[in-house]
């Protein structure tokens, strides 16, 4: 995603709690990595996985996703490419 001229900050801190908040009070998110994407200052990629899709569910319904769908696609974000996909781990480097 890439935010709009001057909302950069705005993004990175929103993101951040967001990560805080899936750390804290939502244990069926197993990842939540932000990214800075290096030829780009104002864009980051985002990593979520979740246990379930009921946790992904509760994600949705917490303080976060609603902030995010409400005011920060309008009004911070300048593009954003989604790719939602369920899927079953098969191997991985992180430990969970």
């Amino acid at each position: 995603m890439t935010a709009q001229a001057g909302k950069a900050t705005e993004l990175l801190e929103f993101l951040r709690w967001d990560a805080e908040v899936a750390a804290s009070d939502e244990p069926g998110t197993l990842r939540f990595d932000v990214y800075a994407v290096p030829d780009e200052a104002d864009s980051f990629y985002l990593y979520e996985m979740y246990a379930s899709d009921e946790a992904f569910e509760r994600h949705r319904d917490g303080a976060p996703y609603k902030a995010f769908v409400d005011h920060i696609i309008p009004n911070v974000i300048a593009s954003i490419d989604f790719l939602v996909r369920s899927a079953l781990p098969v191997a991985s480097n992180a430990s969970l």
